[in-house]
């Protein structure tokens, strides 16, 4: 078991949500921090969360997209033409 806690951008990237998703999952009990500090230099306090913890509510297989659903990155041809 890993004692490792996590801070609020790793917490984010691991479970691939928005800052807002993690303050609603906080909100609600889903997700809790386990050590609260004031920062030296912000006012914000810093959130820490257990590693093991944001694991378990990590997706069993990455989540992907259908190709439909991707956003397209070509260029419309006739906005390029004019």
């Amino acid at each position: 078991m890993s004692d490792r806690l996590l801070n609020t951008d790793e917490t984010i990237k691991l479970l691939n949500i928005s800052r807002p998703t993690l303050y609603e999952w906080m909100k609600k009990g889903i997700l809790n921090p386990v050590d609260m500090y004031p920062s030296q230099f912000k006012r914000r306090p810093k959130l820490k969360f257990r590693e093991e913890e944001v694991r378990k509510l990590m997706p069993a297989e990455p989540v992907q997209q259908d190709e439909s659903e991707k956003p397209s990155r070509t260029r419309n041809k006739s906005k390029a033409a004019a």
